[in-house]
């Protein structure tokens, strides 16, 4: 009795979830929203509140492959809570999944609501900047319109919302019919937990994203993020905030809409009382029209501009970029004022001009400013100048301006001012450097405003600082004027340098307050080695080598029947054995892209031959064999990964089938049946896992953990994506990784060491104490005759420790060393206004693979 009463209350206080709603131009029934059946056709057809979509309840878009059109705007009519938000996703059902295309969304004054449009939700995005276009292969919803914005909030609509997953664009024409923005963000009561992510925005009219105003400014950090978005070609800004606690964190800003010349067109604008708590790091900032920042910091009497975190980013110009000669600054900050004159009264400061204000808390460190027409880079403030009666009084500014508690650190400036010589100044910090006496000026001291270890080269070598205008090598403090050796597409440091490699200084007394600063927008530890590198990206130091016991790359010839071990040691090559006497069952050669990075890997290609009498199963299989396993025969701490794709078409298949499903494909096995064994693949299941064998018996074994990742309605794992699959081992407990993502951990008491009994097998499962010759057998599982893998592999590596997280996202995204995109990084000269098809130089086509992050920015 008391079981059943338990049993009753965990039902009585469960949570219930929510409601299900349908949305689908498509359907034919009641017109309800109540399944797909009698979905709602259009979303203004879409009831809220108490008999419709309320919180807690997901609305289900219907999508399709080429995107399924739905011609009103979405507007949302309920609020959700905190606990229980309104959820607009796009659906993975079988036949409704896809893309839905619309003509925008508004959140008006709702609450509490998520856009979802991921197509599925084990889709890991980009954080890199300089891939981030990957991320369009899970956009799920767009948004298309030639007068109107494509998200629109308003009111009190600014509190607890995400969007994710959308692109929008085009929206407005270069016919410029007035003000049109991606998303419009007007008159907020309120702004907090408002956050945009995963996003593609392109082709806009005039602003990408536009904060107007907020009544009560935010007093904090995070109020408004956007985040792994890209953001190309508008007419007017990128971005405009007007107000306080802007995040923006890895992100692309790329180029501007060629013909459209709209306000003050910048990339990112920090206008109105945008002047406190902001954070701008680790984006991409290319070829805008006027500024690629401009902090026009508004100043109040007694007022303070700060924390600004400027980190991590790169701001740079193509070379070919024809547009370049109208562009004014790279990144400033400057005080400001409205326009308008005192009239001569007295004191100076008063009307629109204010006596004393102060910067406090401004943070620029470990950027990269590359090939900037103008003054790359300014801080001071506007210059107090009399409008109409001659007597100097200020009217757009601060009379005094103090700065202090503030830095520029470990930036790297390379050919900027390009079209001139040494004067002006490349880094104009304006001020006398006296520490204020009450007059007209801007006021600070070294210690109040660090300048050291940054880099200015190239033919303009100038800093303004201190009340002197000299080169960088004349302030001493590791300041230089040495030109870094530095790929100029993605500014990664080349091996070879010496300016700015190991050339700044350790951070870590920021780090408590800015976490983000540990890493680099690639996911390079910043300091790993005891050293911090000058400008945004961190250099890596090539493979990760440490404890590197084996590492099968199949860069070399397959003719010789020896794949070569490329780890230090390279005692464990991988060898060509097959059938008796024949060089048969050996992979061939094929070349791989890696879905991250677009670089083309050397890889294998493993057939498996059904039907050809070898075998207790009658089939065969490409396969090799490492026989040296003495630096991993018996360990209890390793990691072993590599990357796969799972049936390939298949060979020798009855006539009458299309393929034919192996659920044993195995990637490395070493061997099974006895304590401590282990297998890599899909053994027996439909998923890759890892399997350990507990005890000496051969049915004994148990699943550490594994990726239910198929594609859907294709059984047996069946999957025509390239993923990077394996595990961590520390002395029982698994860690299993997909695509550097840890997606099970497992603790076993009952295996500590894992063990190879005698040969590793690559393609094929092993088992008992023989040599890995294929051979026509006595019935028992004592050869490769079982297990075969019908795909590719690619880079199989096994460690004597554990790798962390950092470790192996480094190796998925190649960022153990330098690496260029697929396209050359974002290479030249802008594209006009458009469709889809342009987002992102050398990036036009989907890149079609599941994606992961770079773990070690979470």
């Amino acid at each position: 009795m008391r079981t059943s009463i338990f049993i009753f209350l965990l039902f009585a206080f469960a949570k219930v979830d929510g409601a299900n709603w349908y949305l689908d131009s498509y359907a034919t029934g009641a017109g309800n929203g109540t399944n797909w059946a009698n979905a709602w056709t259009t979303p203004s057809n879409v009831v809220w509140g108490g008999s419709g979509v309320k919180a807690g309840d997901t609305l289900w878009f219907s999508g399709a492959s080429t995107g399924k059109v739905y011609s009103s705007v979405l507007t949302v009519g309920a609020s959700g809570n905190s606990s229980s938000k309104i959820n607009i996703k796009i659906s993975k059902d079988s036949g409704h999944n896809g893309i839905a295309i619309l003509p925008a969304f508004s959140i008006n004054t709702s609450t509490n609501v998520t856009i979802d449009g991921a197509i599925s939700d084990s889709f890991v995005g980009y954080r890199n900047p300089w891939l981030i276009d990957g991320n369009t292969n899970n956009m799920g919803f767009r948004t298309i319109r030639t007068n109107g914005v494509g998200l629109y909030i308003t009111g009190v609509g600014g509190i607890d919302t995400t969007v994710r997953f959308v692109e929008m664009g085009p929206h407005g024409t270069s016919n410029n019919i007035g003000d049109i923005h991606a998303i419009q963000l007007q008159n907020l009561a309120e702004m907090r937990g408002l956050v945009f992510e995963y996003m593609a925005i392109h082709d806009v009219q005039n602003d990408g994203i536009n904060l107007n105003s907020v009544t009560a400014n935010p007093t904090n950090f995070d109020a408004l993020i956007v985040r792994y978005c890209s953001i190309d070609r508008t007419g007017d800004d990128g971005i405009q905030s007007t107000r306080n606690g802007f995040t923006m964190l890895n992100c692309m800003l790329r180029d501007h809409w060629i013909g459209l010349y709209n306000g003050h067109p910048d990339h990112l604008q920090l206008s109105g009382t945008s002047s406190r708590y902001l954070k701008i790091i680790n984006n991409v900032f290319r070829n805008k029209a006027n500024s690629l920042i401009i902090g026009e910091l508004y100043v109040t009497e007694g007022s303070t501009i700060g924390p600004i975190w400027i980190i991590g980013n790169v701001f740079y110009t193509t070379g070919d970029w024809y547009h370049r000669d109208i562009q004014a600054y790279g990144a400033t900050f400057d005080a400001w004022r409205p326009n308008g004159d005192n009239g001569g009264s007295s004191p100076a400061y008063t009307v629109d001009s204010v006596l004393t204000s102060t910067i406090d808390d401004l943070q620029v460190l470990n950027n990269t400013f590359h090939f900037q027409r103008t003054t790359p880079f300014k801080i001071g403030r506007v210059a107090p100048q009399d409008e109409t009666d001659g007597d100097g009084r200020g009217t757009r500014s601060v009379w005094q301006l103090f700065i202090t508690n503030s830095a520029v650190i470990g930036n790297s400036f390379t050919h900027c001012k390009y079209n001139a010589g040494d004067v002006p100044s490349v880094v104009s910090i304006t001020g006398n450097g006296a520490p204020g006496s009450g007059t007209n000026g801007v006021f600070y001291n070294s210690s109040d405003f660090v300048l050291s270890n940054n880099i200015v080269a190239g033919q303009n070598r100038y800093i303004s600082y201190n009340g002197t205008a000299a080169t960088a090598d004349t302030f001493g403090a590791g300041n230089s004027t040495n030109f870094p050796n530095i790929n100029t597409n993605i500014f990664v440091l080349d091996p070879s340098d010496t300016a700015a490699r190991n050339k700044s200084i350790p951070l870590l007394s920021v780090t408590n307050r800015i976490p983000e600063i540990l890493f680099d927008m690639t996911g390079v530890a910043r300091g790993a080695d005891g050293y911090w590198d000058i400008g945004a990206l961190e250099y890596s130091h090539g493979l990760i080598t440490s404890g590197l016991v084996m590492r099968i790359d199949f860069a070399d010839s397959f003719a010789d029947g020896i794949l070569t071990d490329s780890s230090p040691t390279g005692a464990a090559p991988a060898l060509r054995f097959g059938k008796v006497s024949s060089p048969t069952n050996w992979p061939t050669a094929i070349m791989v892209t890696n879905p991250f990075t677009g670089n083309l890997m050397p890889a294998a290609n493993f057939e498996w031959y059904y039907n050809d009498g070898y075998g207790n199963y009658s089939k065969s299989g490409d396969y090799a064999g490492v026989t040296n396993v003495t630096a991993f025969k018996s360990l209890n701490k390793m990691s072993v990964f590599c990357w796969h794709l799972f049936d390939q078409v298949y060979t020798n298949i009855p006539s009458d089938q299309t393929w034919t499903p192996d659920n044993n494909a195995t990637l490395i096995s070493a061997d099974f049946g006895e304590k401590g064994n282990w297998v890599l693949g899909r053994h027996g299941e439909d998923f890759p896992k890892l399997t350990i064998w507990p005890s000496n018996a051969a049915n004994g074994e148990f699943s550490m953990g594994s990726i239910q990742d198929r594609t859907q309605n294709a059984p047996y794992g069946y999957s025509r994506t390239l993923k990077h699959f394996g595990f961590t081992w520390d002395n029982g407990t698994a860690i299993i990784y997909s695509n550097a993502v840890p997606v099970a951990t497992n603790t076993t008491t009952l295996v500590t060491n894992l063990v190879v009994r005698r040969w590793l097998g690559l393609g094929c499962l092993t088992h008992g104490d023989h040599d890995p010759q294929l051979v026509n057998g006595d019935g028992f599982d004592e050869w490769p005759n079982n297990g075969w893998l019908n795909g590719w592999i690619a880079d199989a590596r096994i460690y004597n420790w554990p790798l962390d997280r950092a470790s192996i996202s480094n190796i998925v995204y190649q960022t153990e060393s330098s690496w260029v995109p697929q396209g050359g990084g974002g290479g030249g000269g802008e594209e006009s206004g458009g469709g889809r098809g342009s987002i992102g130089k050398g990036s036009s086509q989907r890149i079609n693979a599941v994606t992961a992050t770079v773990q070690s920015l979470n």
